[in-house]
């Protein structure tokens, strides 16, 4: 008995025996679900499809030498077991794509041979990986155990950002650290629940969308460098600016978000401004929800007005507003949002600018005697995104705010400098 979400009007039975099960290239029990990927989940799966891999990161946790590693292997299987975004399946049926979750999946932990230091190990691995674009059918993950005799153990996770959200990372700390102490956990809710919810819930706010979008074009800067059909590695400026002294009843998200929307202005020349705000997606969802592993980013759309005298004060104004009014429909995607709400070209989807306030903890913390460090990552610069990507970020770090800014190869570095520029003058103004 399967269940389908979001997949049309299909024979179950026959959609199962000749469209997944054939496309499925590891050791697996039976499939339980299927599902259709997110538009977040798709641009993550077509950039890990690419050489080398896009939106792919390497995870690492340090142990001592005497960390049982028998015990950790365990683990690794028991988190896999828990999450049904890690017995997921990506494959693709005509031109669409899928999730096929699996009640059980084989993700054996590989051991590397000790052959060299613990950093060189970890380098050749991750290169190899980043190297060798992933299949479809195949598993989006993999626990490698790297040692360095006497001296460390290295666990280190390579997966694609199609399986998890920076919420995810702290969740799944939490359980790999419970199973390594021998604790039993309840039944995790499934990622699957999440994407039930969000497409039943996905019309409700074409209304609010189409008010908002009416006669709007999503805001570009111009190109410098001729775009490649390749993914390139990022130019990556950051700078950290005294955090600001917020006006009464401001969020900092909100005054972040509002210096990118004058940078874009300024920059464009363009008195409306149009930009993606990636979110969380959890705020508004069922509260047995919110605490699910996997990828419930998504990206919505902030429209911004500078003509007829507006002031700052009216910018932020504008932008609270906007994130509370569109709160309730955090869920539909901005792939649905550009096809029924907007009049935007398809196009336009993949040159866009995207905004972040991280507010995560981002010390994900291992609860195991033996661990030596947090969850690290292997450097964002070593990633490599489309052509036309532009991601700001901000990050409270103490008294300091740190703003950072990743772009694609049709930007040029004096370029990335120039927007750094002008949003920390946005900030401080």
């Amino acid at each position: 008995m399967y269940t389908f979400c979001d997949v049309g009007s299909i024979d179950p039975r026959s959609f199962v025996e000749q469209e997944i099960l054939p496309r499925v290239h590891c050791n697996h029990g039976n499939l339980s679900n299927v599902l259709a990927v997110s538009y977040t989940q798709k641009i993550y799966i077509e950039n890990a499809l690419k050489a080398p891999r896009g939106f792919w990161f390497y995870f690492y946790i340090d142990f001592l030498p005497s960390v049982d590693t028998k015990r950790l292997a365990e683990s690794c299987t028991h988190l896999i077991e828990l999450h049904d975004i890690f017995r997921t399946i990506f494959v693709s049926s005509h031109g669409q794509l899928y999730q096929a979750i699996f009640e059980s999946l084989s993700q054996p932990l590989e051991e590397l041979p000790s052959s060299s230091s613990i950093e060189d190990q970890f380098e050749q691995v991750c290169s190899q990986y980043m190297e060798c674009p992933v299949t479809l059918g195949s598993p989006f993950m993999q626990f490698t155990l790297l040692r360095e005799a006497n001296v460390r153990t290295r666990l280190v996770l390579s997966m694609s950002h199609a399986l998890y959200d920076g919420i995810s990372l702290s969740l799944m700390m939490r359980d790999l650290g419970a199973f390594y102490r021998g604790e039993m956990l309840p039944k995790a809710r499934n990622f699957s629940s999440y994407m039930e919810h969000a497409v039943a819930h996905k019309t409700e706010g074409y209304d609010y969308w189409r008010g908002l979008l009416n006669g709007s074009s999503m805001t570009t800067l111009s190109p410098e460098v001729p775009a490649t059909t390749l993914n390139e590695l990022p130019t990556i400026v950051d700078r950290d600016v005294p955090f600001p002294n917020l006006p009464p009843g401001v969020t900092a998200a909100t005054l972040f978000t509002s210096a990118c929307a004058t940078m874009l202005a300024k920059l464009s020349g363009s008195s409306d401004v149009v930009f993606g705000r990636l979110m969380s997606a959890r705020s508004n969802i069922p509260r047995a929800l919110q605490s699910l592993v996997g990828p419930c980013i998504n990206t919505l759309p902030v429209r911004v007005s500078f003509g007829n005298g507006a002031t700052k004060d009216d910018v932020l104004t504008t932008i609270q507003r906007q994130y509370l009014d569109g709160l309730p429909y955090e869920t539909t995607s901005l792939e649905n949002i550009a096809t029924h709400c907007s009049q935007w070209p398809g196009h336009m989807l993949d040159v866009q600018c995207t905004t972040q306030f991280q507010n995560i903890d981002e010390c994900w913390l291992l609860d195991v005697p033996a661990a030596t460090s947090r969850l690290n990552a292997r450097h964002e610069r070593d990633m490599p995104v489309p052509a036309g990507y532009l991601h700001i970020q901000a990050a409270p770090r103490g008294e300091q705010l740190n703003v950072n800014v990743m772009a694609g190869p049709v930007y040029s570095h004096a370029r990335v400098l120039q927007i750094l520029d002008e949003v920390c003058k946005a900030l401080a103004g």
